[in-house]
C-alpha cells in the first residue's frame, strides 16, 4: 500500500519543486529488496534451516552531468543458516552469505524525465560476487570448524526511477538482472544466484 501511494505523492511533490541540477552532486543510497529465491524457515525433529530472499546494499554516485553518474555498490544478496542433528549424536551447522561488489555507470536520459524531478534511469555494473561460508561439526569426541570463501566475476544491469523530493533527499526503485557463473562450491542451497531482483531505495544528496 505504501509503494502504491508513493508515486502519486512523489509526483505531486515534484511538480511543486524547481528542477534540481545534479551536476557535481554526490549521493549515498540505501537499497533494500528481494532476490529470486523463496524465503523459508523449516523446523523438524533433526533439522532447522532458514533461507532469506532479502537483499541490501549501499551505493555511491557522483553525477558528472544531469544524465550520467559513476556508481559504486556493495552489500549482500542472500543468507542461509542450516542446523542438523544426526542419530549418532553429531550436530552440524552451516552458515553462508553472498556479497557482491560493483562499479559502473548510471544513465538517466533527459528525454524520459517525468515532471521536473522524476528521472528514469538505466545502470550497468561490473565487479565480483563472493560467497562466504562456515561449517561446524560437534560430537562427543571432537569439534571441527572450517571456513571457506570463493569469488567470481559478476555483472548487473537494471532499469528504475529516482524521485527527487528536494535538493537533499530522493526515493526510488530498481529492477535488475544479476549474472554470474557458477561457484565451484555450494553456498546455502545454490551454486548460482543469477536472476531478476527488485529493490526500493532512499538516498541523500550533498
Amino acid at each position: 500500500m505504501v509503494f502504491a501511494f508513493l508515486p502519486v505523492a512523489v509526483f505531486s511533490q515534484s511538480s511543486k519543486l524547481e528542477k534540481i541540477n545534479l551536476t557535481g552532486t554526490h549521493s549515498v543510497t540505501l537499497n533494500l529488496g528481494f532476490i529470486n529465491q523463496t524465503s523459508s524457515v523449516v523446523v523438524s525433529s533433526n533439522d532447522v534451516s532458514t533461507k532469506m530472499n532479502l537483499q541490501g546494499s549501499l551505493s555511491y554516485n557522483y553525477w558528472f552531468s544531469n544524465e550520467l553518474a559513476i556508481e559504486g555498490n556493495a552489500g549482500f544478496i542472500a543468507a542461509n543458516v542450516n542446523s542438523n542433528t544426526f542419530s549418532n549424536g553429531l550436530v552440524e551447522q552451516k552458515v553462508s552469505g553472498i556479497f557482491p561488489f560493483f562499479m559502473g555507470v548510471k544513465y538517466a536520459p533527459k528525454v524520459f524525465s517525468v515532471s521536473k524531478n522524476i528521472r528514469p534511469f538505466g545502470t550497468m555494473l561490473f565487479g565480483a560476487i563472493t560467497g562466504f561460508g562456515t561449517e561446524n561439526e560437534v560430537n562427543l569426541l571432537s569439534v571441527k570448524s572450517s571456513t571457506y570463501t570463493e569469488s567470481t566475476f559478476a555483472m548487473k544491469t537494471g532499469v528504475g526511477a529516482d524521485a527527487l523530493l528536494g535538493s537533499l533527499v530522493k526515493v526510488g526503485m530498481l529492477a535488475d538482472y544479476l549474472y554470474m557463473p557458477d561457484f565451484e562450491k555450494t553456498f546455502g542451497t545454490r551454486k548460482n544466484y543469477s536472476g531478476f531482483n527488485l529493490s526500493f531505495n532512499v538516498g541523500f544528496m550533498f
